[in-house]
């Protein structure tokens, strides 16, 4: 006989997992530690994911809340990474499948800032409910609500392929100009071209992750994609606002940039 365990165990924790899509960045999985082997399979009918989150209301261009339920793709037991665990070896997550779509917000890990015309990154308020009675470690969890106070952190996938830096350029125009930036090195020896990747116009700022994954910049570093280079360095740039700033604060009208300089001396110095 089983027994019945009605307190969430305090050792559950779970991460979320960022990746990038053409159309822009999703969380496309949450995986759960329970912290304890799970004695049975699961499927999407085990749980509930609802959402809330910081929102962009475009018709209005004002901010708003948005909430609700998050569907799932499926549920299945994993390793730490979220990959499916093979049935016969023991394990103590589960991993969450989402739905994930450009016209689905509460999957974005990213809000647009109307203020700053740029995205930055807001990540969903996430409640998980168990919704029916779970086998742990020879006892039946019957009750579980997850919020984000079990949440530990946000993997975003294939960033940390990339170095981050500073680049600080004093520009005879326009002062002191900072370019963060991120910059990926392949594992071989020998020349190999040097691939620059110029963001979006809401992706500046001071984040290059938000540039590495707006723009789904991390495909690059993909073995299948590098090995059509034969290996390749990737230097992704990111300015503080939009590259077709020419020193007024706004989009420039003929094309000038006041950071053209600045990106070319970084360029210089990468190679």
């Amino acid at each position: 006989m089983t027994k019945t365990q009605t307190d969430t165990p305090t050792q559950i924790t779970c991460s979320v997992h960022c990746q990038g899509y053409d159309w822009g960045p999703a969380n496309l999985k949450i995986v759960i530690d329970f912290g304890q082997v799970i004695d049975e399979q699961v499927d999407a009918s085990f749980f509930e994911v609802l959402g809330e989150k910081e929102g962009f209301d475009w018709s209005t261009k004002m901010p708003k809340q948005i909430k609700g339920k998050i569907e799932l793709k499926e549920a299945y037991l994993s390793d730490s990474t979220g990959q499916k665990q093979p049935v016969n070896l023991p394990t103590t997550f589960v991993t969450l499948a989402l739905q994930v779509h450009p016209d689905a917000p509460l999957t974005s890990p990213f809000v647009f800032n109307p203020q700053l015309f740029l995205n930055q990154k807001r990540q969903t308020m996430h409640t998980i409910t168990l919704k029916k009675p779970l086998c742990i470690n020879g006892s039946s969890l019957n009750e579980l609500v997850l919020t984000n106070q079990q949440f530990e952190e946000t993997i975003y996938e294939g960033t940390e392929q990339f170095l981050q830096k500073e680049f600080l350029y004093v520009d005879a125009e326009f002062g002191e100009i900072t370019l963060h930036h991120a910059l990926f090195a392949p594992n071989t020896k020998g020349k190999h071209p040097l691939i620059i990747l110029l963001h979006g116009a809401g992706e500046g700022g001071t984040d290059p992750e938000i540039a590495l994954l707006g723009n789904k910049v991390v495909a690059w570093a993909d073995p299948e994609v590098q090995a059509m280079f034969g290996g390749a360095y990737l230097l992704v740039p990111q300015v503080p606002d939009m590259w077709m700033n020419d020193g007024s604060g706004g989009y420039t009208q003929d094309g000038t940039s006041k950071y053209t300089r600045a990106v070319s001396r970084l360029i210089d110095e990468t190679v």
